[in-house]
């Protein structure tokens, strides 16, 4: 089972050295298929990966979009990827290419507001 951790100080300051990388440490037996970090800014937070479907192959977490101040980690499965992809936009050919947690981080930056 993959796993997501993190530690956010909304004030700004940074993040401790070394409390990003205790917490993947402790974690990784979790995630023995990769992962990744992001600490910028107060934010930090990673994701240990276990591939457990297909799509998971295409998990890269995690995903920043600095344009609309977004940084999203997830553990998720979608039970209506294909619904999901089609009202993206989405080509059928695609699908099989794209994570679950790529489609969550889409439809937020694109739906954000509504």
């Amino acid at each position: 089972m993959s796993s997501i951790f993190g530690l956010i100080y909304l004030d700004g300051r940074p993040i401790p050295e070394g409390a990003l990388e205790a917490m993947r440490q402790r974690l990784q037996a979790w995630g023995p298929d990769g992962g990744g970090v992001y600490n910028e800014s107060g934010c930090a937070c990673g994701q240990t990966l276990l591939i457990t479907t297909p799509e998971a192959h295409h998990e890269k977490m995690p995903m920043v979009s600095i344009e609309q101040n977004l940084v999203l980690t997830a553990l998720a499965r979608l039970d209506n990827r294909e619904e999901l992809c089609r009202e993206l936009g989405i080509k059928p050919a695609e699908w099989a290419h794209r994570s679950d947690g790529s489609l969550i981080f889409e439809a937020h930056r694109r739906w954000w507001e509504d």
